[in-house]
């Protein structure tokens, strides 16, 4: 592993904002108390309950206290009887730590049949600090993206209007036709999204929009590249590995500076628009991850991804292969949108 950090500059999640927000009020109202009232009234009672029941007991020997008339040999019946069931539950004990042990070397052991694969384990993939150091680990050859949705839901601008209106897949120009496919990946503690295409991804043409929901179909991110309206540059340059017929883009589900409670994602939404003869071409696809296990499930699910700045890729999405160079986003100032 090595590490590469650029030179920050404070935005929304930095923590010199952070150092300034107020943690009064309801979000710490509860976690603090104090000891300053208790009054000595327990110590008082218990005292008193001690003076009135105590007896001439208490001014013998503590061995002659603890006798209560056993002889010699039902102690030592006694203390071999106490012997043995402390030497049963150390057994018991033992018995249940190996089981665990082995039990979970066998369950998290990996597939060798399936190669760099998604996982759906919580601890996998952690989302770093955006203001955190990027640490980079070696190429892991070609990763493969599961869960992964297919841009097969079709719509064409109206020529006057600007509505965008549904169509079919087979009516659509050459330039649009084609698969397209969007999945996730985890690449140096932050979570991207892949969106990938048979055909090139004209830079000066094309728009490549994602966006995170709830199930709510609220949008906790979104992150634009190419040809975008205004709308989608709040959030910035989002890039993290370019190639002719992919994009891959950094995203944000939540914010780990944050002190709120983050919403969960329960969908990924990506689409490509092309722009053709004065018409716009939308071909869109959603990845439901609401039944992944998880805080996080997309980051759960998303595939593992090694390089560093300047390596070439491979990501298998579904049937389609693609190459791209990581781009080095250490100088970058994240932007993330407020919530």
């Amino acid at each position: 592993m090595w590490g590469r950090k650029g030179r920050k500059q404070a935005d929304i999640s930095s923590r010199k904002a952070s150092a300034t927000r107020d943690l009064s009020g309801v979000f710490l109202e509860g976690t603090e108390s104090s000891v300053t009232g208790i009054e000595p009234q327990a110590d008082v009672g218990f005292r008193d309950a001690w003076e009135e029941t105590a007896d001439g007991a208490r001014d013998q020997s503590f061995d002659s206290a603890i006798d209560v008339g056993q002889d010699d040999s039902e102690v030592r019946n006694l203390d071999r009887n106490r012997i043995g069931a402390y030497l049963g539950v150390a057994v018991l004990l033992a018995g249940i730590g190996a089981v665990a042990f082995f039990g979970t070397r066998a369950l998290t052991a990996p597939d060798a049949g399936f190669g760099v694969r998604a996982s759906t384990d919580p601890d996998r993939n952690v989302v770093a600090s955006p203001l955190a150091e990027r640490e980079y680990s070696e190429p892991t050859g070609p990763v493969v993206v599961d869960p992964f949705a297919a841009l097969d839901e079709v719509f064409v601008s109206d020529g006057t209007s600007g509505e965008m209106l549904l169509a079919s897949a087979d009516a659509l120009p050459e330039q649009s036709q084609g698969t397209m496919l969007t999945g996730l990946v985890f690449w140096a503690g932050r979570l991207h999204t892949v969106v990938a295409s048979t055909n090139t991804l004209a830079v000066e043409n094309d728009c490549v929009v994602t966006s995170l929901v709830t199930g709510e179909l609220e949008v906790v991110d979104v992150a634009g590249f190419g040809q975008c309206p205004d709308d989608f540059a709040a959030t910035g340059d989002r890039v993290a590995c370019r190639g002719d017929n992919v994009a891959v883009l950094e995203v944000w589900p939540l914010n780990p500076d944050a002190v709120t409670e983050p919403r969960i994602v329960g969908a990924v939404r990506s689409r490509i628009e092309i722009s053709l003869d004065g018409n716009v071409i939308s071909r869109r696809g959603s990845v439901n991850v609401s039944g992944i296990g998880g805080e996080t499930p997309l980051v759960s699910a998303a595939a593992t991804l090694g390089g560093a700045p300047g390596d070439v890729v491979t990501i298998q999405v579904g049937d389609l292969s693609v190459e791209c160079t990581l781009v080095d986003r250490g100088d970058v100032d994240v932007r993330l949108l407020p919530g």
